[in-house]
């Protein structure tokens, strides 16, 4: 059975000028029924079991850093490093006339291979491991060798 919802208009009416809606909510608030009883013709992607996860999740992490210190008035300077090798580091970033690196990965548990931009970096660049961070999908915070261990829900201020 389908109730209808006073979301329903804005929905709809947002519908024609985005191409892609993503609800947000806590789980089994039937935000996928809704949209599916609104827009049957458009197709479903459940981006938990995606091909693409780890991209999907950087690409998040990132529009959400770059939406925060907009918000804040800031203008946010964001560079991407990688070498011949394909040895990269996600995200560079100008903090208070630092340079700061953030690695993002989607993984939930911490291993020390998801460091190894940051180290090679580090090697470098001479960046010291407070400027480090590895933002993740995982719950524990926690200095490491190589910068600073973050979880995705953490307001990342630097």
């Amino acid at each position: 059975m389908y109730i209808d919802r006073e979301i329903t208009a804005p929905l709809i009416q947002h519908r024609q000028w985005f191409p892609v809606i993503n609800p947000g909510g806590p789980r089994q608030s039937c935000k996928i029924t809704l949209l599916q009883h609104l827009f049957p013709e458009l197709p479903y992607v459940n981006l938990e079991n995606h091909y693409f996860p780890g991209n999907i999740f950087e690409n998040a992490m990132i529009a959400e850093l770059y939406k925060n210190r907009t918000n804040k008035a800031g203008r946010p300077v964001f560079w991407y490093w990688q070498d011949q090798h394909g040895n990269e580091v996600d995200l560079l970033t100008e903090e208070d006339i630092r340079l700061k690196a953030v690695e993002i990965k989607s993984g939930q548990t911490y291993n020390t291979r998801m460091v190894s931009g940051l180290k090679l970096w580090q090697k470098l660049s001479g960046n010291p491991s407070e400027d480090q961070f590895l933002i993740y999908a995982g719950d524990k915070e926690a200095e490491i060798e190589y910068g600073q261990l973050l979880p995705r829900h953490k307001e990342v201020g630097f």
